[in-house]
């Protein structure tokens, strides 16, 4: 991002906290400042999470659905949800099984970030949930995500050769707790911007499926896993 880019949001975001601009007009400030397709989804990713945090600092100790819908789901909307590309949900699955469980939450509040036995279920959870949709979908990558507290980790799933699936971090970014505090997110940037330029490069459909099918290994549920705890 250019760095007149860079200082212009650092100077929208300043009067933010000072009070010369309100929530509506820092809105129309940071939409203003779009260029570059990628630059653009920051800023809207940046102008969802100004009409969403709180003003003031509030306890990172919330449960999970709080942080969620306060945090996570501004940023990763702006950054990802884009109407204009054609893409379409189908609920026919979901109209034939009501019940069906159709996403797999990896999100944790701060407290457990300590726990490392449920951060790492939850990172073999999301490895798995991004292999069967890679096996299924034959795409060159996928992007996972998970979420401890206000920290998100970036990773990317891909399969260079037969049955050798890959995870690679591709990036840790912290979303700000209040309109207090969002200036080092625009300062970490690049990071944002990079993860955005491998998920559109990689996460879509292969030109050549067939090396993706030919690729392709099922998951071994009957294996036990060293990961459960067993008690006898």
């Amino acid at each position: 991002m250019p760095l007149n880019i860079v200082g212009d949001l650092l100077g929208i975001l300043d009067k933010l906290i000072k009070g010369s601009l309100n929530r509506i007009q820092a809105e129309m400030s940071l939409k203003s400042l779009a260029q570059g397709s990628n630059e653009f989804k920051f800023a809207k990713s940046l102008n969802m999470l100004v009409t969403r945090l709180p003003r003031l600092h509030i306890e990172e100790d919330v449960n999970e659905t709080r942080l969620c819908m306060r945090f996570v789901d501004p940023f990763l909307t702006g950054l990802f949800d884009d109407s204009d590309s054609g893409a379409k949900q189908s609920n026919g699955c979901i109209d034939r099984r009501p019940g069906l469980c159709t996403a797999k939450s990896c999100a944790k509040p701060a407290a457990r970030d300590g726990d490392h036995y449920l951060v790492c279920i939850d990172l073999v959870r999301m490895t798995v949930l991004s292999k069967e949709a890679l096996n299924k979908q034959c795409l060159d990558g996928v992007l996972g995500i998970q979420i401890v507290g206000r920290t998100l980790m970036f990773y990317v799933l891909l399969l260079p050769a037969e049955g050798i699936y890959t995870l690679l971090q591709l990036a840790e970014v912290k979303i700000p707790d209040s309109l207090q505090s969002p200036s080092y997110l625009v300062m970490d940037v690049s990071n944002t911007l990079s993860m955005i330029g491998v998920f559109d490069r990689l996460c879509v459909c292969s030109n050549n499926q067939q090396i993706i099918i030919d690729r392709k290994t099922p998951t071994d549920r009957k294996r036990q896993c060293h990961l459960k705890r067993r008690h006898n």
